[in-house]
């Protein structure tokens, strides 16, 4: 399943024009840091309330815990990790790489006192595929925000679904972003 979403999600990138100029290993490294930081952010900013919801909605000056409209941007913890996961997929259909094929490295050792801990290992899984330029990492990483979500009760297919879903209605490079 992931190999076709890949295809799919770098189809949809290409079509937004995020794929214009080549991105180096790097900086899809420092994207998928970019998403974990704002899955931190979230965390952090969120009420109790917005905090145990996997996603919501905002838009229209409230806040919903379904897709009332279409235009409502998917947001929250939950999101920003598939946010993480859409880059990764990305890339791997970008470079043509079978994930079923491709084997996963893991931290030996992960000390998870809280979200913080959490996000911090995540850092490390990117931080470790740059070093060693293995996208080995890449797919331990993604295996470990399924796991943290499952445990948690979050349909990550389903969050990643609606995100991917949500990121075709975008406009053509939205926010005039670089990279």
């Amino acid at each position: 399943m992931l190999n076709d979403l890949a295809k799919e999600v770098h189809q949809n990138a290409v079509e937004h024009g995020w794929w214009k100029q080549d991105r180096s290993f790097g900086e899809i490294i420092a994207l998928c840091h970019s998403e974990l930081s704002e899955a931190l952010e979230e965390y952090r900013n969120a009420s109790d309330r917005i905090r145990k919801l996997p996603m919501y909605f905002s838009g229209g000056g409230y806040v919903a815990g379904a897709v009332t409209e279409c235009c409502k941007k998917p947001e929250g913890i939950a999101v920003e990790l598939a946010d993480c996961i859409i880059r990764i997929l990305d890339y791997f259909g970008r470079e043509g790489i079978n994930i079923d094929k491709l084997d996963s490295c893991h931290l030996s050792v992960m000390v998870l006192n809280n979200f913080g801990d959490l996000i911090a290992a995540y850092h490390m899984y990117l931080s470790k595929a740059l070093e060693e330029y293995e996208n080995s990492w890449l797919k331990g990483l993604v295996e470990q925000i399924y796991s943290y979500c499952e445990r948690n009760e979050i349909d990550m297919d389903a969050v990643i679904q609606i995100k991917h879903m949500y990121n075709k209605t975008r406009p053509y490079k939205h926010g005039g972003k670089v990279i």
